[in-house]
């Protein structure tokens, strides 16, 4: 079997195993996408904890229907938080270091905290809560900002399976090619191995 039969055998599956690497690739754009839309919907919400709270610390008394825009920013941050991770995912994020906790579990409580000054039933002071809110934020959105940057673990992982499984086929031909070049000095061409090799009489 001569370069280009062999070529024409292992192609087919070598573009089926790209196409599969391009899905990989598109899903893993799309995931960083939604990771950023979710940063930037966050930050926002947080934007207008602390205007809202500002704004209602400044008039009295305070009423609970006037607090709808602080308390919609507060309920969509708490629903964006995570619940306790359990069984493989709770696995994998201890590998990698990562909580298996809600992981907005401080700023959420600072929020909270920041609720009860103006409503008068916290008698911490705002700006200090305030400022404690944007320092928590930032860690946290810094944290997810470098994990959109660095990309999921579990589409690096895809691509390594992908870049492994399309370099398959090779494998035999480039470690036979590694081999006679530890032996003898030389680098064959990949059509001597073929022909040197079990491929040349179809064995």
């Amino acid at each position: 079997m001569n370069l280009a039969q062999f070529a024409s055998l292992v192609g087919p599956s070598i573009a089926t195993l790209m196409a599969i690497f391009a899905l990989v690739v598109v899903r893993g754009t799309k995931v960083s996408e939604f990771r950023q839309k979710w940063i930037d919907d966050q930050r926002g919400d947080i934007a207008v904890v602390i205007s809202e709270s500002s704004k209602l610390a400044g008039t009295s008394p305070v009423s609970v229907g006037s607090m709808s825009a602080f308390d919609l920013a507060s309920a969509r941050i708490k629903l964006r938080e995570k619940p306790p991770q359990t069984g493989v995912r709770w696995l994998i994020r201890k590998i990698t270091f990562r909580s298996v906790g809600p992981e907005w579990a401080l700023p959420i409580a600072v929020i909270d905290d920041i609720r009860g000054i103006v409503l008068g039933t916290s008698s911490n002071n705002l700006g200090d809560q305030q400022n404690e809110l944007i320092r928590l934020a930032r860690i946290k959105l810094k944290g997810e900002w470098e994990r959109v940057r660095a990309g999921e673990i579990g589409y690096k992982l895809l691509l390594l399976l992908a870049a492994l499984l399309a370099l398959g086929p090779l494998m035999p031909l480039l470690a036979a090619m590694l081999d006679s070049f530890i032996q003898t000095g030389n680098m064959p061409s990949p059509s001597q191995m073929l022909n040197n090799s079990g491929y040349a009489t179809g064995k």
